[in-house]
């Protein structure tokens, strides 16, 4: 289980490198309560079996979570930047593209 653990804490390292190991196994006890039983948490057979037979669905919720995390960043840049920046941003997007977000904002 700590093998599995730690490999999936750095892959969570490398989206949010401020995030403490407490932060981190609270995100894996919420991912695996998500699927199993929450008290079964404490059971290293368990989250070991968990974390290597489902590792299609553990990447699905780390892919969830790190277009989370992506998106958060992405808000917080942009409703800081000026008009100006915004404006440049629209403007270097493909027209299919930004025509796709424009019409999104509706």
């Amino acid at each position: 289980r700590r093998l599995l653990e730690e490999a999936l804490r750095r892959r969570i390292s490398t989206v949010v490198s401020t995030v403490t190991r407490d932060e981190q196994q609270q995100l894996l006890r919420e991912w695996f309560a998500n699927e199993e039983n929450d008290d079964a948490f404490e059971d290293d057979k368990v989250v070991a079996a968990w974390l290597e037979q489902k590792t299609d669905r553990v990447e699905e919720l780390f892919d969830a979570w790190k277009a989370k995390v992506e998106a958060e960043n992405m808000v917080q840049h942009v409703s800081s930047a000026s008009d100006d920046a915004l404006l440049a941003a629209l403007q270097s997007l493909s027209p299919e593209r930004r025509e796709q977000l424009l019409s999104s904002l509706q």
